[in-house]
């Protein structure tokens, strides 16, 4: 019947609409990155600037909250929040400084991302490479 196509379509635009509006993240080391020292109990430095590029096609979403998360062996150990989020505005790029030294064990147990929310509570990670 009718009914039933109208209301495909409206969930269909809705998706769309949800699908299309999400940020797109990048992330990167514009300076610094992660070192590990050598020897038999080596430590990892994970330091430097991390640059976050955030793009929506829309004005609707924007980021409400983000941080540059370090996990060791995939559990969270540490976080510095990105700042001026509020100054968002379609395209943006945001800077973070991170540094956290002294970390037991070498670079292949680390992970840095990005980690971000928006205003309509959705999720979203970024790797910083």
């Amino acid at each position: 019947g009718t009914s039933g196509e109208t209301r495909n379509l409206l969930v269909a635009s809705e998706y769309d609409l949800e699908q299309r509006l999400r940020l797109n993240l990048t992330a990167y080391w514009n300076n610094g990155g992660m070192s590990t020292s050598d020897g038999n109990n080596p430590t990892t430095t994970v330091s430097g600037g991390v640059e976050v590029n955030i793009y929506c096609s829309g004005e609707e979403v924007k980021p409400v909250s983000g941080n540059v998360v370090l996990y060791h062996n995939g559990k969270v150990q540490d976080m510095q929040p990105i700042e001026a989020l509020d100054d968002f505005y379609i395209d943006s790029t945001f800077y973070t400084e991170v540094n956290w030294s002294d970390l037991k064990g070498s670079s292949d147990e680390y992970r840095v991302k990005v980690v971000m929310l928006d205003n309509f509570d959705k999720l979203y990670t970024a790797d910083v490479d």
